[in-house]
């Protein structure tokens, strides 16, 4: 008996179930076509379109992603201050959710994860939900790129502002 080896790329061994990778894939999905609503998009699994998203502006790529039901719970933020650029969406005081996954911050189109910054957001809501509860938001924030680095972790989705202290005060008074 003759034993059969198999070439399989070290990274397969560290996928995860099939579910679990394509609600990555969906996450990424969506992460761009936020921040390019101007863009088309269209994302298909196992024979079945998922989304079918028409360009159009930033609300109505929220709503095309998260159901028309978006278009009453959100409220329009923007800001505009010599250090930042601040534009997008918030959800109502009353419509909150027991997990981060509708938080969305954006800096120069490109997608971001910044704890203080997005403590700033939540610290605004602190008094109007429930203890547990996140608020939504889609927030695109315009800085010169002189001022800040991407170059702090290998995923580029964090980042360090020069006036981290600036953009966390004017973010916590727009929102």
């Amino acid at each position: 008996m003759k034993n059969l080896f198999f070439n399989v790329p070290a990274r397969r061994n560290f996928l995860k179930k099939d579910t679990i990778e394509m609600s990555h894939i969906e996450e990424i999905f969506k992460r761009v076509a936020l921040t390019n609503h101007d863009i088309a998009f269209t994302l298909h699994h196992n024979g079945k379109m998922l989304y079918d998203l028409k360009s159009g502006n930033f609300a109505q790529r929220i709503s095309n992603i998260y159901g028309n039901i978006y278009k009453e719970r959100l409220i329009a933020v923007n800001e505009l201050s010599d250090v930042v650029e601040i534009s997008g969406y918030v959800s109502k005081s009353d419509y909150f959710r027991k997990s981060r996954g509708e938080q969305y911050l954006f800096v120069n189109e490109r997608f971001i994860k910044h704890p203080m910054l997005s403590a700033a957001i939540e610290r605004a809501y602190a008094s109007m939900i429930p203890d547990r509860s996140y608020p939504s938001y889609f927030i695109k924030l315009k800085v010169d790129p002189s001022r800040i680095d991407v170059n702090i972790h290998p995923t580029k989705t964090e980042v360090k502002f020069i006036d981290d202290r600036a953009i966390h005060a004017i973010l916590n008074a727009a929102t």
